[in-house]
């Protein structure tokens, strides 16, 4: 173990600047640092010789929907057809088909809307689609 005197400097996680920075020792305790001062923000805290452990965000509602949705929609691409169907406007597509999207990805269309339209489940969430003719 180092000895520490008064005043001397070593890096140490500042949690107001949260970054591991210089600090000046203001109190001992028995040899070892009991205080320190960032040479940042010049705010004291007790020193402590492991940096605090990350938090985890906890998860919400809004994020376990989310999680949820996401399983369903892997369950849904997993039940359907192997090959999906480029999409475009023109096209026609059964229910349980897989369709591929420049911009939402890959979606199972879960139901046909007469006339024209499909509602295809994407990882994002529902979207309501122009298609081709729809019976």
């Amino acid at each position: 173990m180092p000895e520490y005197k008064m005043l001397d400097e070593l890096i140490h996680y500042c949690t107001r600047c949260k970054l591991d920075l210089n600090h000046r020792i203001v109190a001992l305790v028995e040899g070892a640092p009991k205080k320190v001062l960032c040479l940042t923000c010049q705010t004291q805290r007790v020193y402590r010789s492991k940096p605090p452990p990350a938090r985890r965000a906890a998860m919400g509602k809004a994020a376990a929907a989310k999680q949820a949705q996401e399983d369903q929609w892997m369950q849904k691409i997993n039940a359907g057809s192997k090959n999906p169907k480029p999409y475009s406007m023109e096209a026609v597509f059964k229910v349980d088909d897989m369709v591929q999207h420049n911009v939402f990805g890959l979606g199972v269309n879960t139901q046909n809307v007469p006339p024209d339209k499909v509602q295809v489940f994407f990882s994002d969430g529902m979207k309501l689609l122009k298609c081709g003719k729809v019976s």
